[in-house]
C-alpha cells in the first residue's frame, strides 16, 4: 500500500502521508513501530538464541514513554510537555 521509508522506523511526513491517503483505513503504528525494530525473522531468531539485548527496543519503548509524559503533562506544565516532546526526537539523531 505504501512504502514506509526507513528500516527501522517510520518518519511522522510518511506516517501524514500514508493517513491522508488512506483515511478510511486505521494503522496502528505502534504495532508497526515495533515490527519494524524487532528487525525480520531471521535477525529475531538470532538475538533470541544469543540473549543479546534490544537496544532498539529498548528505546522505542523510552521514546513512547516520553510522549506519553509529555502528552499528560501538557495541560499542567505546558514548558516541560515541549521538553518531553523534544527528546524523543533527540533519541532518534
Amino acid at each position: 500500500m505504501a512504502c514506509l521509508g526507513g528500516a527501522y522506523g517510520v518518519a511522522p511526513e510518511h506516517r501524514a502521508q500514508v493517513t491522508s491517503r488512506f483515511p478510511h483505513i486505521h494503522v496502528d503504528w505502534a504495532a508497526v513501530d515495533r515490527a519494524l525494530v524487532l528487525g525480520p525473522p531471521p535477525e529475531q531468531a538470532a538475538r533470541a538464541t544469543s540473549g543479546e539485548p534490544h537496544e532498539r527496543l529498548d528505546w522505542l519503548e523510552l521514546e513512547r514513554g516520553l510522549r506519553y509524559w509529555a502528552a499528560m503533562t501538557k495541560p499542567l506544565r505546558r514548558w516541560e510537555a515541549v521538553r518531553l516532546r523534544g527528546a524523543p526526537d533527540l533519541l532518534r539523531t
